[in-house]
């Protein structure tokens, strides 16, 4: 079973974030996939990558998206956002001795197309699922 919420308005700042509503879900029940409908038009990726993995870590691996807008702009978006999802390699996190990171660098990525151009580090570290699911309408 899938819970989704959507996130229509991105210029409403009344409206509910679905990453929130998500997480406060996540915390009680175990089985069901969490899904935010993202609105990519007037959003940037690198916050909603930062939503996505804090997501898909509280809830274990459970979460998902579903990216909605102009599709020539979404797909420039999805692809910036697995930019940043795969900024982290397997062995970079490491909590020994004080230390946590293995190289200075962790996190940095660097994408450019006709709709972003962005640089930087990344600061969190994939989820359990790396990059979470696009789930598209009907899934389950």
């Amino acid at each position: 079973m899938s819970v989704f919420v959507v996130d229509d308005d991105p210029d409403d700042p009344d409206g509910p974030d679905p990453f929130a509503v998500l997480a406060s879900v996540a915390g009680r029940d175990d089985l069901t996939r969490l899904v935010a409908v993202v609105a990519t038009d007037g959003r940037e990726p690198y916050e909603i990558a930062r939503k996505l993995a804090s997501l898909d870590h509280l809830s274990g691996g459970r979460a998902g998206w579903r990216p909605t807008g102009d599709p020539a702009r979404t797909a420039a978006f999805v692809t910036a956002v697995h930019a940043l999802l795969d900024s982290w390699r397997a062995d970079d996190l490491v909590i020994a001795g004080g230390t946590f990171v293995a190289r200075p660098d962790v996190g940095s990525f660097r994408h450019r197309d006709a709709y972003f151009d962005i640089a930087g580090l990344f600061s969190l570290p994939p989820g359990p699922q790396g990059r979470p699911p696009i789930v598209e309408d009907g899934a389950r």
